[in-house]
C-alpha cells in the first residue's frame, strides 16, 4: 500500500557482452613500452514496466579503449601515459518517464544522453647529474571531458517548483603544469634542498538554474591552482632533520553574476626531527607545523593552528617486537578543512578532528625461513 506505483518501476535486464584486446610491449634496459587495444562489445535487452510505459528496450555499444604507456631510464628519463574510457548511462535512466513523488522538485529522465568520454595524459622529464647528485624535472597532466553529465534545472515562478533532467554538457578540462629541483648543498650530501612546485587550470561547466524559460544557462568556473614547496633536510648516522613549507594558492572566477571571486591561500612551515640513542636504540621523533588560512568568506576559517606531535620507538627481542608511544596534537589545535568550488556550487566544510591522544602501540613480527629442500 506504501508504493508509488506513478514513479516506480519494474525492470529486468539481460546483458551481453563480448571482449578482446591486442597487447605489446617491449623492454630492453634503457626503455619500457607498452599498448594496449582493448575492444568490446555489448549488448542489453530491458524489460521495463511503469505505470506509463510497457516496453522492450535494446541498445548496443562498440568500446574502444587504448592504453599507451612509454618510459626511458637512464640520466634523463622520459615518462609518457594516455588512456581513454567511455562511461555509459544507466539504461533505465533512458527510458521516457518523469518522478513527480515531490511535487516541487520533479525529475525527468533523458533518452537522448550521450556517452560520456574522458580523455587522461601525464607526462614527464627528469634530468639527472650523479657527480653532484641533482635533479631536475618536468611535467604535465592533462584531463578532457567529453559529453559530461549535467543537470538542467528549471525554475517556475508560478508553481514554485523545479524540474530537473541530466543532460551533456561539454568544456570541461584541465591541466597542470609541474616542475621541480633537488640537489645536495654540503660536499658530504648530507645537506639536501628540494624545491617543487605545480600551476593547475580547471574549467567547469555545468547547467545554471533557468527561471522561467527552456534556454541553456551554463555556469563557467575557472580555477587556478598555484602549489610552491620547499624542504631544507639533513641526514647523517643516526639523525634526521628538516625544514618544510608550503604555500596553496586558489583563484576563482565564473561568468555568474552573482559570483563573488574568490582569491584564498594556504600555507605552512615548520620542522621535524628524528634521532636514534645509540646503544638503548631508542627512537625520538618530533615534528611541529604551522597550518594558516586566508581569504575565507567564512572569518571561522581564515585561522593559524599550531600541531605538534612527538613519538618514542623502541625494538626488543632482535627487532621482533616494536613498541611505540605516539602523541598527537600536544597543542590542541588540529583542524580539518576541505574547500570546493565548481561549476555546481562552492562548498567549504569543516570536520570535528579527535582531540590531543596519547596511543601505545606493539608490534610482533613473524618470520619462518623456507625449507632447504624447497618443501
Amino acid at each position: 500500500m506504501a508504493l508509488d506505483v506513478d514513479n516506480s518501476h519494474i525492470s529486468t535486464t539481460m546483458v551481453r557482452k563480448y571482449s578482446g584486446s591486442i597487447g605489446l610491449s617491449k623492454y630492453n634496459g634503457k626503455m619500457s613500452a607498452t599498448l594496449r587495444l582493448p575492444v568490446s562489445r555489448l549488448t542489453e535487452r530491458m524489460n521495463y514496466h511503469h505505470a506509463t510505459l510497457d516496453t522492450t528496450a535494446h541498445r548496443a555499444y562498440t568500446a574502444f579503449e587504448p592504453y599507451i604507456r612509454f618510459r626511458t631510464y637512464g640520466k634523463t628519463q622520459f615518462n609518457f601515459r594516455y588512456n581513454f574510457s567511455v562511461s555509459r548511462p544507466d539504461f533505465a535512466s533512458l527510458m521516457p518517464v518523469s518522478n513527480n513523488s515531490d511535487p516541487l522538485s520533479i525529475r525527468i529522465n533523458n533518452p537522448g544522453i550521450k556517452n560520456r568520454k574522458i580523455h587522461k595524459s601525464e607526462g614527464t622529464v627528469t634530468f639527472k647529474n650523479d657527480s653532484i647528485g641533482s635533479s631536475v624535472y618536468v611535467g604535465y597532466d592533462f584531463l578532457l571531458t567529453h559529453n559530461a553529465r549535467g543537470t538542467r534545472t528549471t525554475y517556475n515562478s508560478a508553481t514554485g517548483a523545479y524540474t530537473r533532467m541530466t543532460d551533456n554538457v561539454n568544456g570541461n578540462w584541465s591541466g597542470t603544469f609541474k616542475t621541480g629541483w633537488q640537489r645536495p648543498i654540503d660536499r658530504l650530501k648530507r645537506l639536501r634542498f628540494d624545491v617543487s612546485g605545480s600551476v593547475k587550470y580547471e574549467r567547469s561547466v555545468d547547467f545554471d538554474i533557468a527561471y522561467d524559460t527552456d534556454a541553456d544557462v551554463l555556469s563557467k568556473v575557472t580555477n587556478i591552482y598555484t602549489r610552491l614547496n620547499a624542504k631544507m633536510a639533513y641526514r647523517h648516522e643516526k639523525l634526521s632533520a628538516a625544514i618544510v613549507s608550503k604555500l596553496v594558492m586558489r583563484n576563482s572566477t565564473s561568468n555568474r553574476d552573482n559570483f563573488e571571486r574568490i582569491n584564498t591561500y594556504d600555507y605552512q612551515y615548520g620542522g621535524n626531527a628524528q634521532y636514534t640513542i645509540p646503544g638503548i636504540d631508542l627512537t625520538i621523533a618530533t615534528d611541529i607545523n604551522m597550518f594558516c588560512r586566508r581569504g575565507y568568506s567564512s572569518p571561522s576559517m581564515n585561522t593559524d593552528d599550531l600541531v605538534w606531535n612527538a613519538q618514542l620507538t623502541r625494538s626488543f627481542l632482535k627487532g621482533r617486537l616494536t613498541a611505540k608511544l605516539q602523541a598527537f596534537d600536544l597543542l590542541h589545535r588540529l583542524s580539518a578543512v576541505r574547500y570546493n568550488i565548481n561549476a555546481q556550487g562552492r562548498t567549504e566544510t569543516w570536520y570535528n578532528c579527535i582531540p590531543r591522544y596519547v596511543m601505545l602501540t606493539a608490534a610482533y613480527k613473524f618470520t619462518k625461513k623456507p625449507d632447504k629442500k624447497g618443501r
